[in-house]
């Protein structure tokens, strides 16, 4: 999805935006989390995971230095495997 009128409600509500597209399953140890992240759309992103406390923040990671003024939202696919995952709070 490119940055035009339909991504509007990301600015407005960030949240509310993203809650058709997020998803999250747990199977057994596992967690999977499906999301949308705003990364700018030149060059290649990936998913990153940054824990604090007891929060899992499930964020994107740039793995080039392609940069241009463009913005893409993009779905990102997250899994977690962890004897706690079920006492974690998720961050998107």
């Amino acid at each position: 999805m490119d940055d035009g009128p339909s991504a509007n409600g990301y600015y407005k509500d960030r949240l509310k935006f993203l809650d058709p597209y997020a998803s999250k399953s747990y199977s057994g140890d596992t967690l999977t989390v499906r999301t949308v992240h705003m990364v700018n759309a030149c060059g290649e992103s990936t998913c990153a995971l940054r824990s604090s406390g007891d929060t899992l923040h499930f964020i994107t990671k740039k793995l080039d230095d392609d940069y241009c003024t463009s913005i893409e939202y993009r779905l990102f696919e997250y899994t977690v495997v962890s004897k706690r995952v079920r006492q974690f709070v998720i961050s998107l």
